[in-house]
């Protein structure tokens, strides 16, 4: 079900929009990670440097009452594109030479982040305050230990802000370029 409906849905829309294609393998596993209302999904971080081609996806079965409900549930298929961006970027390209900001503001960007923005927003206290908390994180490669919420939003929405913006900056075209680029070594 998910590999065949939601992995290939994604594949389409990331190939759309970023103008890049998934490479080697990427595995389901469906277990239980942190209870119920904590992490929907993930593809794990490269451990090492270079594309990876053999990844896994972890869907988190506590969020769900029955295997069955993982289909009726929209927020794991936003969740699942978000992950399909990660995945496919690390098969194609040497993600430890980027920030958190860029690449979960590119798999925001792909899976359309305006909800989220507007609660990151409120949570903030206002636009000025959210890129604030931006500019003052974008240094962070990876989030350290447990994340503080301003954390979050500046690297999510934050990122989500940028990656709009340079898509207004450089087009469609230009992003399939900046990726085809990326997938060639450039940094």
């Amino acid at each position: 079900g998910v590999q065949r409906t939601w992995f290939r849905e994604s594949e389409s829309v990331i190939e759309d929009v970023l103008g890049i294609k998934g490479k080697g393998n990427l595995k389901l596993d469906l277990e239980y990670v942190d209870g119920p209302s904590g992490t929907l999904a993930y593809v794990a971080a490269p451990a090492a440097a270079g594309p990876q081609t053999n990844q896994t996806m972890v869907i988190d079965m506590a969020d769900f009452e029955t295997s069955e409900a993982i289909f009726k549930d929209d927020a794991l298929a936003g969740t699942v594109l978000h992950e399909m961006v990660h995945a496919t970027m690390n098969a194609n390209m040497d993600m430890l030479n980027f920030k958190s900001w860029f690449k979960e503001g590119t798999a925001e960007a792909v899976r359309g982040a305006d909800d989220s923005l507007v609660s990151a927003i409120a949570g903030a206290g206002s636009e000025a305050a959210l890129m604030a908390e931006f500019v003052a994180i974008n240094g962070l490669t990876a989030l350290p230990g447990a994340p503080t919420n301003a954390q979050i939003r500046g690297v999510y929405q934050g990122g989500y802000v940028a990656m709009r913006y340079i898509e207004d900056k450089l087009g469609e075209d230009g992003i399939k370029t900046l990726m085809s680029e990326l997938t060639k070594g450039q940094t």
